[in-house]
């Protein structure tokens, strides 16, 4: 084979090697080529449409807007209010949903015992159980962390439950075989294997946690994104409105980022980290 052959070949070759990594990311950033194209369409319309921008501003109005308002207004301090109270109802009903669905995953009399109260408890709607935590714990921030302990923990309870509960047998009893005592079992057989469970039933609360907090912040705050938002609308600053919506979406994305790439290093064997091709 003459060199200039070799040199044609390995051309095509990188040229086919290029091709084939434009189309991987052509597939894996569609999403965002599909929200840019929305981005511009909000933007047309809202400049062409006669009065239209009255209720759906042009993007850019909204976009120099919010910098305005994180540079020199009070929207960082209460995105800082909405995650801190977010943060701490969050990790308090997950490790309860973790402890309570490991006793019932792990104990048939415990499962007994809870199960038709967590039954009766589990269907009843946040915004039912809002008025009855107003009773008990007020209209301050203890309201606004138990809503938010509450929605996270029944999705980590039931995932963290059935995760115990479809543990296979063979691995207890190769634990029990070669003698471990049941919470070296518990810690190094079961728990394991039920942690990518978990994480997921962890990953469902998170969104809800952040639609929690913004929905008592509106009922009952005086701070807070949700508060931001319910004020804007109430003193007719649409641009506002549209700012604090668009702020909490770009918070939950880059919450789920977060939380997937903390999963992938917790669990990186598990099948639901690797990629789709």
């Amino acid at each position: 084979m003459s060199i200039g052959t070799k040199t044609s070949g390995g051309r095509i070759a990188s040229r086919r090697t290029l091709a084939t990594q434009w189309q991987l990311f052509v597939v894996r950033h569609i999403g965002w080529f599909v929200v840019g194209l929305l981005l511009v369409v909000w933007q047309v319309l809202a400049g062409t449409v006669p009065g239209l921008a009255q209720v759906l501003p042009p993007v850019d109005r909204v976009v120099a807007r919010a910098a305005e308002v994180f540079t020199q207004g009070s929207l960082p301090v209460e995105l800082g209010d909405t995650l801190a109270v977010m943060a701490v109802g969050y990790l308090i009903g997950s490790v309860a949903g973790i402890v309570m669905g490991t006793l019932i995953g792990r104990s048939r009399a415990a499962y007994y015992r809870f199960e038709p109260l967590i039954e009766l408890t589990r269907p009843i709607p946040i915004a039912a159980i809002v008025p009855l935590l107003m009773l008990f714990l007020g209209l301050g921030a203890g309201l606004k962390i138990g809503a938010v302990t509450i929605t996270a923990f029944f999705p980590v309870l039931m995932n963290t439950y059935a995760a115990f509960r479809s543990t296979p047998r063979t691995l207890d009893e190769t634990a029990r075989t070669f003698g471990l005592p049941p919470l070296q079992s518990l810690l190094k057989v079961a728990l394991p294997h039920a942690v990518p469970a978990i994480l997921v039933g962890m990953r469902l609360s998170l969104a809800i946690s952040l639609v929690v907090t913004v929905f008592t912040e509106m009922i009952a705050g005086n701070s807070g994104v949700g508060y931001f938002i319910l004020n804007s609308q109430q003193n007719m600053s649409i641009v506002d409105l549209y700012v604090g919506v668009l702020t909490l979406a770009i918070v939950g994305y880059l919450l789920n980022r977060a939380f997937v790439f903390a999963e992938r290093r917790i669990v990186p064997w598990h099948i639901s980290n690797r990629r789709p091709d």
